[in-house]
């Protein structure tokens, strides 16, 4: 991937916090992978990639109490699959 080919991201503008937590993780399986941010009020985003507007888009976001100060992924799907074949 090129320079010119990055696309933008934009944070919702009445949130100002400084983001400690990143993560890119393909959720809905449709092989682009959706970025997950948090930050040091506790709370996480999810941007979606959207190929028309060449920008990611918000798609969810949640309040929690503590501070998000890193994400942790694993592949269910396949922990659960190698599980299954070896049992």
């Amino acid at each position: 991937m090129r320079f010119e080919d990055s696309a933008i991201l934009d944070l919702p503008h009445e949130r100002s916090e400084t983001i400690t937590a990143f993560c890119a993780l393909d959720v809905d399986f449709d092989g682009q992978p959706e970025l997950f941010l948090g930050n040091y009020e506790g709370v996480v985003m999810c941007y979606k990639f959207d190929p028309a507007k060449r920008a990611y888009k918000i798609v969810l976001q949640l309040t929690l109490e503590d501070p998000i100060m890193s994400f942790s992924a694993c592949d269910v799907y396949n922990v659960v699959f190698e599980r299954g074949n070896h049992a």
